[in-house]
């Protein structure tokens, strides 16, 4: 016990003393805001969130237990204090929000129980995102977010995953459900496919017990893909393949 709270409070610092770092480095940044590299302690996350915060509720479609076993959560990266990447006349914590409360509405419609992290523009830190997860045994986590890097040239989407977890939620594993995000998102939007590319350095992957991804909808120094990252059209879009992705990734856990 006391082990699990050091690592905790540790993690925690890390957080709160990297938090105001903008997220500017295509290399460096997730480490910074959703990172702790060089720890191997998957079960030593102490799980204490004990249900929805203040504020928000689950949102359920069905009451068949069935059902509510298949949670997904959707994470709008950043938020409040903690800005993310700016850019090009343009913020990461407000598109990431936009796409997921776009996404919220069309898996609602499809009666698929979610929870959303946040709601409005408010700081959840990084801990507590992942104790929701694991908490709530969720069958998915997706976390939004937008990249950035030094030469404005690069650009598009890519999907993160964790590798080598041998994690799977019945019948799909991490590297499935990434490449079904990524593909569906590729039918859609009209940015440069970026893959699917594993990271071990984020925390809100490393430390999640179920199938989970962190999606990059494009970069913030890239100038075309800013153009289409602050359209309503686009950001429909994203949510819409989301949601298609998420569906497929259910149905391949029940296969």
């Amino acid at each position: 016990m006391i082990k699990k709270v050091f690592f905790n409070l540790i993690l925690s610092m890390f957080i709160f003393s990297s938090v105001f770092i903008t997220r500017c480095s295509q290399e460096n940044s997730l480490l910074n805001l959703d990172g702790l590299s060089g720890q191997n302690q998957e079960d030593n996350l102490q799980e204490n969130h004990s249900g929805p915060m203040e504020g928000q509720e689950e949102t359920s479609g069905t009451d068949s237990s069935e059902k509510d076993s298949l949670l997904v959560v959707i994470d709008a990266g950043h938020g409040g204090i903690d800005p993310g990447c700016s850019d090009n006349g343009a913020v990461e914590k407000d598109i990431a929000l936009d796409i997921a409360l776009k996404l919220r509405d069309i898996l609602r419609e499809e009666n698929i129980n979610i929870y959303m992290i946040r709601e409005k523009d408010e700081f959840v830190d990084h801990v507590k995102r992942i104790e929701i997860a694991n908490e709530k045994n969720a069958a998915l986590f997706l976390s939004i977010h937008c990249d950035w890097y030094d030469d404005a040239s690069i650009g598009g989407t890519q999907t993160l995953y964790y590798p080598s977890k041998a994690l799977k939620k019945g019948n799909l594993d991490e590297i499935e459900y990434a490449s079904i995000i990524q593909e569906e998102l590729m039918k859609s939007i009209e940015t440069n496919d970026r893959k699917i590319n594993d990271r071990t350095d984020l925390a809100v992957l490393k430390f999640a017990k179920m199938p989970s991804v962190i999606v990059e909808m494009g970069f913030l120094s890239n100038k075309k893909d800013v153009e289409l990252l602050k359209t309503d059209e686009f950001r429909l879009k994203a949510a819409t393949a989301l949601a298609e992705g998420i569906k497929r990734s259910l149905s391949a856990i029940t296969e």
